[in-house]
């Protein structure tokens, strides 16, 4: 049935997914379990290894029917609707898989339950070990996990926090896994509302809330799939291996100005001191979680060697590449310079 079934779908996707048909028919291909696609590091998995050619890719989503899941379907991925928080409803498609990515969005489980960060972090934790331990029950001898580091206990990030944890309880076990430790994603700048057309009518402002010289590790969440195909291509080198993900390690100034150049506009930034920077008023108006999150950057204690990642995944977008390709970040900037508005003029 299920073969009839892969035949029938390739006749009805037929051209739509070339890589997938060549995956289904080829005896080799690895079939991989990805949690959870509604997540942009999921999404980003699912469609990298389905492109490929070298995999099959089932991904697990709570909204089977978002634009998001009608393209990883037209690209050959399998979608699952099912719900970190009720593992009945992803266990069943677990048998027979070869590896698994796990990646939680703590976004949408703080927005889910309000700015309650215990409660956030908590639910985190107990949601990926469950996704962790039913790969582990379906036999599945790979799992690469997205880990952040564990940072000073003093720095608090309610992220790194939750992952470590998770973390430390995939080392107390027999699971073989690769902890995969990413950099903040070029694509906070849209998610956080980062970037829009100054308030006094001319260019845009960055409003990333560090210090002009404070270094941003990071990475194009688009390529995360790069990474993930290398550990999951050779699991015998990477089972038990940390990697570590960053493209480039731009301070807050050079953001603003590869954005200026790319766009030909004028782009501030807060242009924050230090002093302004630990103010009791700064921390408050940033919130916590995001204030602890640049503070760990200011502070350098979230070490990151671009060199070091170059290696396993070359290519890799540094952030003026992806500002250049970004839609999202075009959107924002082009109609700012069609107003002539993009040049400043001292007043």
């Amino acid at each position: 049935m299920a073969a009839l079934m892969s035949r029938i779908d390739r006749a009805i996707l037929g051209p739509l997914a070339p890589a997938a048909s060549a995956a289904r028919s080829s005896p080799s291909s690895i079939p991989v379990v990805v949690f959870t696609a509604s997540g942009d590091q999921g999404r980003s998995v699912a469609d990298a290894l389905a492109t490929d050619g070298a995999f099959t890719v089932t991904a697990i989503t709570k909204f089977p029917n978002s634009d998001a899941a009608h393209s990883l379907r037209d690209k050959g991925v399998t979608i699952v609707e099912g719900d970190m928080a009720d593992p009945a409803s992803y266990v069943g498609h677990l048998e027979g898989m070869s590896a698994a990515f796990v990646s939680m969005d703590f976004l949408d489980t703080f927005h889910h339950i309000g700015p309650n960060m215990t409660a956030a972090i908590a639910l985190e934790v107990r949601l990926s070990i469950a996704a962790i331990e039913a790969c582990h029950k379906a036999g599945i001898p790979h799992i690469v996990y997205s880990a952040l580091d564990e940072l000073p206990p003093e720095v608090v990030v309610p992220t790194y926090v939750s992952k470590a944890k998770v973390v430390e309880h995939l080392k107390a076990t027999t699971i073989p896994y690769t902890l995969l430790y990413t950099s903040h994603p070029y694509t906070d700048i849209l998610a956080w509302d980062l970037l829009a057309p100054a308030p006094c009518g001319h260019g845009l402002i960055l409003s990333i809330p560090a210090p002009d010289d404070c270094e941003i590790p990071g990475y194009a969440v688009e390529q995360i799939g790069d990474w993930v195909k290398v550990a999951l291509k050779k699991p015998k080198k990477w089972i038990g291996r940390d990697m570590y993900i960053c493209a480039e390690r731009p301070t807050v100034a050079k953001m603003a100005s590869d954005m200026a150049k790319v766009f030909k506009v004028q782009v501030e930034t807060l242009g924050l001191s230090k002093e302004d920077f630990y103010s009791a008023e700064h921390r408050e108006a940033t919130g916590e979680a995001m204030w602890s999150q640049y503070r760990a950057c200011y502070e350098g204690s979230f070490a990151r060697d671009p060199g070091q990642s170059e290696k396993i995944a070359p290519m890799q977008w540094q952030f003026k590449q992806w500002v250049a390709q970004s839609k999202a970040v075009k959107s924002i900037a082009e109609p700012v310079k069609k107003s002539g508005k993009g040049k400043h003029h001292h007043h």
